[in-house]
């Protein structure tokens, strides 16, 4: 009897030290992934920019810029007076985006009448998760992140293209598996707060609000998985860019 229970206690101890490593494994995961995404800023060796066919024929021709929201957008707006292409890259920071804009988007021929820039929710997804994340830390993060988005503003502006910043939609609510390993509420706070800079400069568009986020989560309706959006959320958008384009 004695033994069995001595048994019983090392299972119970063996069974806690393994649940102990899997956490501290999944926490050293976490950490690694934050840090790989903001601090990867290798330029990959082919653009990430697709143009259609008819982006030479002479309509007025928008880029879309950005991360993976971006990337996914596959139905983009359709009209007579304009044609639409995208350029993104899954899982991109704002400073990775610096680091090919001149190649995938100012340097592409014939160049856009228009860019909006849509980027800045892998920053702070980043800072959301960081062991040490501080209201000063994040202020920082978001203030670079702007920074850039700005400065790409003023380079494409400089060659004659108009520039639009885009609003960062709201992450919907996480499932399970992100909650536990890549997720912390402050997230939609960080948004927030990051919209409302991006609302104060003039000619910015609020993607946002054509999803009805607000201070967040995005409604289920719109929701593909916590950071991406479904095909009825890019409908919608499409909807608002060419009611929005065709009353100027």
């Amino acid at each position: 009897m004695r033994w069995f229970r001595v048994f019983s206690v090392l299972g119970w101890a063996v069974a806690i030290l393994a649940i102990c490593a899997c956490v501290g494994l999944v926490w050293m995961l976490r950490e690694s992934r934050i840090k790989q995404r903001l601090t990867a800023v290798e330029l990959m060796p082919r653009s990430a920019t697709r143009l259609p066919e008819n982006w030479d024929s002479g309509k007025h021709r928008v880029l879309l810029v950005g991360d993976s929201r971006i990337k996914r957008w596959e139905v983009l707006p359709q009209n007579p007076d304009f044609v639409f292409a995208t350029s993104g890259i899954g899982g991109e920071t704002t400073g990775q985006l610096e680091r090919r804009f001149k190649r995938d988007v100012l340097d592409i021929t014939p160049p856009p009448d228009e860019i909006i820039l849509a980027a800045g929710i892998n920053d702070l997804v980043a800072a959301s998760l960081q062991s040490d994340f501080t209201q000063t830390y994040h202020d920082w993060i978001s203030r670079v992140a702007l920074e850039r988005l700005q400065r790409l503003a003023n380079l494409a502006e400089g060659q004659g293209i108009k520039v639009r910043i885009a609003t960062i939609i709201q992450p919907a609510s996480p499932d399970l598996v992100r909650r536990l390993i890549f997720w912390d509420n402050s997230l939609y706070r960080l948004v927030s707060e990051m919209n409302a800079k991006i609302q104060s400069l003039e000619g910015h568009i609020d993607f946002n609000a054509m999803l009805e986020g607000g201070d967040g989560p995005l409604p289920d309706r719109f929701s593909y998985d916590t950071l991406h959006f479904n095909f009825t959320a890019y409908t919608a958008i499409n909807t608002k860019i060419i009611e929005e384009y065709t009353s100027r």
